[in-house]
């Protein structure tokens, strides 16, 4: 026995000894991937945790390693990480990603302005693109930068730029092979790094058909003459404007050796009226002391349709029987489309099932809005309903209750299921057209279900007048302006090709021709400008360039203005020296701000101060408490730098300390020329280095120059 047992320990003594021998020779490839990724990231040695996972696909593995919490991560941060994916096969990282250690509880100050340039980030970008992937980055070409967006203010995250490459073949891109790098534009350290590499055969672009056939097959195909609708927060529906519209952007492609339109390529990476009751004593309300505006909106609801002819409509329309019950109406405005509308809920019961419905009508007309029904009806055990007996359900319901509607509809067919597909319910779509021209988002939708009941009705309908098309470019005139001014490029994608006899489809290089890229394919019908989807000019960010500032004292702070946007006064001259109105002044700030008025809800009281010039800057300092309703406003006022002190304080959120009079101090000599209400943002933004004065003196009357603004606003941005 005793012989038993000491054989037994030194077996396990050997067997623990071996283990970690025996768990690495296990998976050599795994032990290969770790020290591939330790060769090209030394900082590996100082992580504590470690962990790893793969996954194979395309007869290749991917292993993925994740490094967390250094030794060198400070105190009271959060733990660092790292992550490397090592394509082995290749012997190629394809995947890196750093995750700083942060401060925990706490956030992090930055200036606004980045340490690094975009020039020495793109130099960290491609040094590591040229360790990591050489071969492949040899094929590839700078395609975008992602700058990251400076504005003055408190900054507590870092900056970043990202570049993205794309491979070339043929001198033709192929961004299917891409490579995207992330440099901190702080620490200047490389923080992602993402190859999508694959190697494919290209067909030669020899044979290809020409630039000017494939313009021709983009003209067969055309731009589509729509009543495109928008919506903006400040008006509500929208009036419809004209425009055309290439459908499938640039998502149309076309082969480039035989002219055909090609779908489903993916381009990767790379988005009769009721008449109306009156009562009530009208003339005994009117003498009850009532306003106007009141007397009015009595006046007009008693012209309503009475919630009892509404009940008695709803009930007809869904077909309830007569037990079912009013659970609740509701008269409202709608103030999208300022249309009154009853909203009526029932509920049902038949054999022990209960069931809810809702229809929703115009109040004035008794028009079919809405219309919602729901039962426990059980769907039948084999479906018996054509989908062309639904629709012929459909039409007729629509017939009955929105005749007028139904007039001007015209059913959509793209992608619908054939008449003969028997279904337990059904669903139809019908576009609106008007002058012959479709409306985008008008519509009339139906569902039938197996037992002949429609189910569900919604309408989407503009009630205003539209644009005539009179005038309005041609279709052919149309194309050949997209074709001019936009057009097509070449490029290679990945496609995917049914094979008969294999399961899956196999993968093929296509060489197309696209339309080159834009962020809305939407076109002024009348001027053939692009234009966005609520019909506004697209103007491209172009930087001024001034050719008055050479040999400006200061004209390196003016241009950093420029270079980060943040300076974009018309013109091309900046006039350096020119005073400056309140009106530009909150205009610099606004920009410098990175303020985007693209909602355009503005207090009521700004119209009594504003003009079409200034009032999106007006709207800027009034949401940051730069100007107040109870202080008198001058736009075209000229702005002395007691005054920019005052804006400056406020902007940087010290106006309600800078508000205190009698107990501020400033070293300048005439600070007793400040007025009272000035010197706390004089000493204030002092204080913050954002203010200096000249010969030991502040000059608080004295005009503020442009120069002198933009100088201020390169000093915010370093300031943090």
């Amino acid at each position: 026995m005793k012989k038993f047992l000491a054989a037994f320990v030194v077996a396990v003594m050997l067997l623990t000894v071996a283990a970690p021998a025996i768990a690495a020779q296990s998976d050599p490839k795994l032990r290969e991937a770790i020290l591939l990724a330790k060769r090209h990231f030394p900082a590996t040695d100082t992580f504590r945790e470690f962990f790893t996972s793969q996954q194979s696909f395309d007869n290749r593995t991917i292993y993925y390693l994740q490094w967390q919490g250094s030794t060198k991560d400070p105190a009271g941060h959060n733990p660092s990480s790292l992550s490397v994916s090592v394509d082995l096969e290749r012997m190629l990282i394809t995947n890196f990603n750093h995750q700083e250690a942060t401060p925990r509880g706490r956030a992090v100050n930055f200036a606004p302005l980045p340490k690094l340039s975009q020039a020495d980030a793109a130099r960290a970008a491609e040094a590591l693109a040229v360790k990591l992937a050489p071969q492949q980055f040899a094929l590839m070409r700078l395609f975008r930068v992602n700058a990251p967006t400076v504005r003055i203010g408190v900054r507590t995250w870092p900056h970043h730029y990202t570049f993205h490459y794309i491979q070339f073949v043929n001198n033709i891109p192929f961004p299917a092979n891409s490579l995207s790098v992330t440099v901190n534009a702080d620490s200047g350290e490389v923080v992602n790094y993402h190859l999508n590499h694959t190697e494919y055969e290209f067909p030669s672009p020899a044979g290809a058909i020409s630039l000017a056939r494939a313009e021709e097959v983009l003209k067969g195909v055309g731009l589509k003459l729509v009543y495109q609708q928008g919506f903006s927060w400040r008006q509500g529906e929208s009036k419809p404007f004209l425009a055309y519209v290439l459908e499938d952007g640039r998502q149309l492609h076309i082969d480039a050796f035989t002219g055909e339109i090609l779908k489903n390529i993916p381009v990767l990476p790379w988005p009769s009226g009721l008449d109306s009751k009156q009562d009530g004593n009208l003339a005994a309300q009117r003498e009850a002391g009532l306003t106007p505006y009141e007397q009015k909106e009595i006046e007009l609801v008693a012209g309503l349709m009475p919630l009892a002819e509404a009940e008695a409509l709803a009930r007809l329309m869904l077909n309830l029987p007569a037990e079912a019950v009013l659970q609740g109406s509701r008269l409202y405005l709608d103030t999208r489309t300022e249309q009154r509308l009853w909203t009526l809920n029932f509920r049902t019961q038949t054999n022990d099932k209960e069931g809810s419905a809702s229809v929703t009508l115009d109040a004035a007309n008794g028009q079919l809005e809405s219309l919602f029904y729901h039962d426990q009806v059980a769907d039948e055990d084999k479906p018996t309903m054509t989908r062309a007996a639904a629709l012929e359900i459909a039409r007729q319901f629509l017939s009955r209750y929105v005749s007028a509607r139904y007039q001007s509809v015209v059913l959509i067919s793209a992608h619908q299921p054939e008449l003969g597909e028997v279904h337990h319910a059904h669903g139809f779509t019908w576009n609106r057209e008007v002058n012959g021209i479709p409306v985008t988002n008008d519509n009339l939708f139906v569902s039938v279900r197996h037992d002949g009941r429609v189910t569900s009705f919604s309408s989407n309908w503009y009630r205003g007048e539209f644009v005539s098309p009179q005038g309005a470019l041609t279709g052919a005139q149309m194309s050949q302006r997209f074709l001019a001014d936009v057009g097509l490029e070449l490029m290679y994608v990945v496609s995917q090709v049914e094979v008969k006899g294999r399961r899956q489809p196999a993968t093929e290089i296509r060489l197309i021709y696209l339309p080159k890229e834009l962020g809305s394919y939407f076109f002024d019908a009348f001027t053939g400008k692009n234009v966005d989807w609520q019909g506004q000019a697209v103007v491209p960010t172009v930087k001024p360039n001034y050719t008055d500032i050479a040999a400006h004292w200061a004209q390196a702070d003016i241009k950093l203005l420029v270079d980060w946007g943040l300076l974009r006064l018309p013109g091309h001259e900046f006039r350096p020296d020119a005073t400056m109105n309140l009106g530009d002044l909150l205009s610099l700030l606004a920009t410098a701000a990175g303020w985007e008025d693209s909602i355009g809800i503005r207090p009521q009281w700004l119209s009594g101060v504003a003009n079409e010039r200034n009032v999106s800057a007006l709207s800027f300092a009034a949401h940051n408490n730069l100007i107040r309703e109870d202080e008198k406003i001058d736009p075209e006022a000229l702005v002395t730098r007691e005054m920019l002190a005052f804006y400056l304080a406020r902007l940087t959120g010290h106006g309600e300390t800078a508000a205190f009079e009698g107990i501020w101090a400033a070293p300048f000599a005439d600070f007793a020329e400040v007025a009272a209400k000035y010197q706390g943002s004089v000493a204030i933004v002092h204080a913050k280095r954002l203010m200096a004065g000249s010969n030991g003196n502040f000059m608080p009357q004295a005009h503020t120059t442009r120069a002198q603004v933009a100088v201020i606003l390169a000093r915010m941005l370093r300031v943090k």
